[in-house]
């Protein structure tokens, strides 16, 4: 036998099981310092999908704009909403039915739920021209689900994003008691203040008021209709949602009052809002022009 290869009794040639024992109890201690981290970098990975989805339908609305007269895609709300309809590609009629998304989602056991075919077919989206991809209209951080429907086997609901009701056209009028913006933007071009910089297009909604694809807000009084999501965590107790805007960029804007008091839990509460809520005041800002400012 080689010498070199026997073995020996010598303990300065491995482990004792104190040593052993150490060893488990220091990486244990490790695992447990590194799980806060792990579990913030996860967060912070699903807010970067999330951005990264929103800037990816950005680039699709912007493109159907370069195609169609440098109009929004319309959002439609309500019973549009509740029972989709082909897209007519031929009409010709400046009011054509042609949204972005389309379909109803509830915490009840409805298909539309799961149905990516309104988001990514041709007959019910006029962006799965521009994109393909279903994974992009939900953000990964909304997996909140009702027993009834994790009993069917899902694991997610199709959509996270809504549209600002005051881009494109829709099956909503000017002034409308339950959508009330002060002007509408049909068109790219249409927009004057606020500024593209400033004007939100899509956002992460709440799960518990998200229902159609149209993100509604009242701008004449102090209430909410659609809630903007809190999906993701910031410093201290706040936690945020992301919007994309007009020019393109992605904002992760934490909440602070209001939107915070609604925590989703399958049943939608609006929260009230105190005079110079500073949530309610940001978004109104950010979602059409506001000829009659109530702060």
């Amino acid at each position: 036998m080689n010498p070199s290869t026997s073995s020996h009794t010598d303990s300065t040639a491995g482990f004792t099981r104190s040593d052993l024992l150490a060893v488990v109890a220091g990486t244990c201690v490790l695992a447990a310092l590194a799980l806060p981290a792990i579990g913030s970098t996860r967060n912070r990975s699903n807010q970067e999908v999330c951005s990264d989805n929103l800037r990816a339908l950005m680039r699709a609305t912007q493109l159907y704009a370069d195609d169609h007269r440098d109009e929004f895609p319309m959002v439609i709300n309500g019973g549009a909403a509740q029972t989709p309809q082909e897209i007519d590609y031929s009409s010709r009629s400046l009011n054509s039915y042609r949204p972005w998304a389309t379909g109803w989602m509830r915490w009840n056991t409805s298909p539309h739920n799961t149905n990516t075919a309104f988001l990514i077919d041709r007959r019910y989206s006029v962006l799965a021209d521009y994109t393909r991809d279903a994974g992009l209209y939900r953000c990964p951080s909304d997996t909140l689900l009702t027993p009834e429907q994790k009993l069917l086997g899902w694991t997610a609901r199709v959509r996270s994003y809504s549209a600002n009701m005051a881009v494109g056209r829709g099956n909503k009028v000017n002034p409308q008691s339950e959508l009330g913006a002060e002007k509408f933007f049909v068109k790219f071009s249409d927009i004057d203040r606020p500024s593209p910089a400033n004007l939100f297009v899509l956002l992460e909604e709440n799960p518990d008021s998200i229902n159609d694809p149209n993100f509604a807000g009242m701008q004449t009084s102090r209430r909410w209709i659609d809630l903007p999501a809190t999906f993701h965590p910031t410093a201290g107790t706040n936690r945020s949602a992301n919007l994309v805007f007009a020019d393109g960029h992605v904002e992760n804007h934490a909440w602070e009052a209001s939107v915070l008091r609604e925590r989703p839990d399958f049943f939608y509460s609006p929260p009230t809002i105190a005079a110079g809520d500073p949530d309610w005041s940001w978004l109104m800002d950010r979602m059409s022009y506001n000829a009659q400012p109530v702060r």
